[in-house]
């Protein structure tokens, strides 16, 4: 008796059982059916080794019958909980009805007439040995409809299945065809259970392979992938349960101060504290600042949150080292009934965190509204590039020694004020920057300035040239150059007539990309100017490095010259700010100036440009044209 493949094959199978065992999985619907499919692929290979034996050990027919019957059993149950586990990754962890269920196992339920009533015979000639007849064949049969049914589950689910998923299928399918052939052209060389082992194999590897889920950033957790499939599972059961997460709210900052790897580190610190909390080995980092836990058992939940309402009631308890941590509680289905509205609610949480004071969130209805609000703000700003939905004002810029204005800047409206209220440029332009629509956006902006430049010939106007903003997202486009050369030759432009602005703390975080465009855009005569001086950094080193014709002064520089406390200080700083400006030969533009005794502060101070709403609002282009003409300036 030679029992080499069963050897071999329960050989890998034990391998795979043991270290699956031993790993951290998710207790998901799949994960649970790949463990049936393992039991009953045990089952098979001892059944398959069993029904061998009764052969050669020439044993009673009743014996070889029976042990025959518990074999063909036991490789059905093989093949089916292989079909179940394909339908249930094609569904989405779904659970099936009643009917759906009894629906999967037709082919099934044709086994037990064909084990109970079908007929075996055995070919025994020497050490060659092996059955047929009606049961086999109809075995044979029933194994034949499971493998259309993969292949066909395989199809339907392809647009939602992996390439590397349907990549194992077919592999899997190609090595049982093999297996089959070789099957039938010698029939005494039993096979089965190498079938068995090359599926459970690769299924381990694909599928159910809980390295796949480890994260490779933050020790001790488990990837967005991870977090995303154990969301769902709890969705696709229907069930009430708890999202509670850790965030780090000032990762930036830390970053800036101490380096990525030791935020990496406070990560990790706070994984393994959620870890020892929770008692748990399920800790998820789905976003970047971001340790989460999925709480199903409320006991569980209340027991975690009623420690953790203490030790966030401590002084400090927030301070990992200067790591500031929040944590949230999302319930769901109460607030998010689907992982797609998780995902969103959560992405929200993400981008006003370091607004909350709250060291414990609970999102409710308030914060779901706030969602909402941003989300429908995305879509008009979405419809407005659509659509050509933006205006752009201009507002005048005065200058000191030729008493004239001879600038404007350009700001971008939303012209859509109906559908959710009048939306401000500092709202609507973050919002097109995170979502990545800031270079439609800014593209639309540029091109209509230079409409509208060249429809007026505003130089007749006096006006020298006209400021128009860029995000750090459009500086960190290397064809920038070529997109905004493209406008001003299609209006006939000259380049020198626009000066572009980019703020002070873009201007760092995009260092090496503003250098560079800067040098190509320099080299086309387009000028710079460095917006909200004094709102960042304000590192005037970098002022000096950088070719910047104009400096603006935020207003947050200017309006504490006028207030009642600090008033001192704060002269000495704008003062001092100005003059290091001003030596380094920079020309300045000072920003929000709304009084007469602004004016002439700044004027003595050495100040060339004021642009404020003393002088004027932003204007639209027809009333900012009238506007130059009233001032005697045509």
């Amino acid at each position: 008796m030679f029992l080499g493949v069963q050897i071999v094959s329960i050989a890998v199978l034990l391998c795979i059982m043991i270290g699956y065992s031993g790993l951290r999985k998710l207790p998901i619907y799949s994960t649970k059916w790949y463990g049936r499919f393992l039991l009953c692929g045990l089952a098979n290979f001892v059944l398959e080794s069993f029904s061998l034996l009764t052969l050669y050990e020439k044993l009673p027919a009743e014996w070889n019958r029976f042990s025959h019957q518990l074999f063909f059993l036991s490789l059905v149950g093989v093949l089916h909980c292989f079909l179940l586990f394909i339908d249930i990754k094609g569904r989405n962890q779904k659970r099936y009805t009643v009917k759906e269920l009894f629906m999967r196992s037709a082919p099934f339920w044709f086994t037990v007439p064909v084990v109970l009533f079908g007929e075996v015979n055995y070919y025994i000639d020497g050490v060659v040995r092996y059955s047929y007849g009606s049961m086999v064949t109809g075995i044979s049969l029933i194994a034949a409809m499971y493998f259309v049914s993969y292949i066909l589950l395989v199809y339907h689910f392809r647009k939602i299945l992996t390439q590397r998923e349907i990549a194992t299928f077919v592999y899997v399918f190609i090595s049982i065809i093999i297996i089959t052939l070789i099957q039938m052209f010698v029939p005494f060389l039993l096979m089965t259970s190498m079938s068995v082992a090359l599926m459970a194999m690769n299924i381990f590897m694909t599928f159910e392979n809980p390295r796949e889920h480890a994260d490779l950033e933050v020790l001790h957790s488990l990837n967005k992938n991870a977090f995303y499939t154990m969301v769902n599972e709890y969705v696709q059961r229907k069930q009430e349960f708890y999202i509670v997460s850790m965030t780090l709210t000032n990762s930036q900052i830390l970053k800036d101060a101490k380096g990525y790897n030791a935020t990496v580190a406070y990560m990790e610190d706070a994984a393994l504290y959620m870890k020892q909390y929770a008692n748990t080995d399920l800790i998820f980092h789905p976003k970047r600042d971001w340790i989460s836990l999925v709480f199903a058992d409320k006991k569980k939940y209340y027991a975690f949150m009623e420690e953790q309402r203490e030790l966030f009631q401590q002084e400090g308890h927030n301070e990992h080292g200067s790591a500031k941590f929040m944590m949230s509680i999302l319930k769901c289905p109460e607030f998010a009934g689907s992982l797609d509205e998780v995902v969103k609610i959560l992405d929200y949480v993400d981008k006003i965190k370091s607004e909350i004071k709250d060291k414990i969130l609970r999102i409710d209805e308030t914060i779901l509204e706030e969602k909402n609000h941003f989300a429908q703000i995305e879509a008009v700003v979405q419809k407005a590039i659509e659509e050509d939905g933006f205006d752009v004002y201009y507002q005048p810029i005065f200058s000191n020694s030729k008493k004239a204005f001879v600038s404007a800047e350009a700001l971008v409206r939303l012209r859509d004020t109906k559908t959710i209220g009048y939306i401000s440029p500092d709202v609507f332009i973050p919002i097109a920057e995170e979502n990545g629509m800031i270079h439609e956006l800014g593209n639309i902006v540029f091109r209509k300035v230079c409409k509208f430049i060249s429809e007026n010939n505003l130089a007749s106007y006096g006006i020298q040239y006209v400021e128009v903003n860029l995000s750090g997202a459009q500086f960190m486009d290397d064809k920038l150059n070529e997109i905004l050369s493209s406008y001003v030759k299609e209006y006939n432009v000259p380049p020198e007539f626009i000066n572009l602005e980019i703020t002070e703390t873009a201007s760092i975080e995009a260092a090496a990309m503003l250098e560079y465009n800067m040098h190509r855009l320099k080299e086309c005569r387009f000028k710079f100017s460095m917006d909200d001086f004094g709102t960042g950094y304000s590192n005037l080193a970098k002022i000096a490095q950088s070719d910047f014709d104009l400096i603006k002064l935020d207003k947050s520089l200017l309006w504490p010259c006028f207030e009642k406390e600090g008033q001192k200080e704060a002269r000495i700083i704008l003062e001092s700010s100005v003059d290091m400006i001003l030596k380094l030969g920079k020309s300045i533009v000072a920003e929000g100036v709304e009084t007469k005794e602004q004016v002439d502060y700044l004027t003595e101070q050495g100040v060339e440009y004021l642009q404020g709403y003393f002088f004027s609002r932003p204007l639209p282009g027809e009333k900012y044209l009238a506007f130059m003409k009233d001032n005697d300036l045509v």
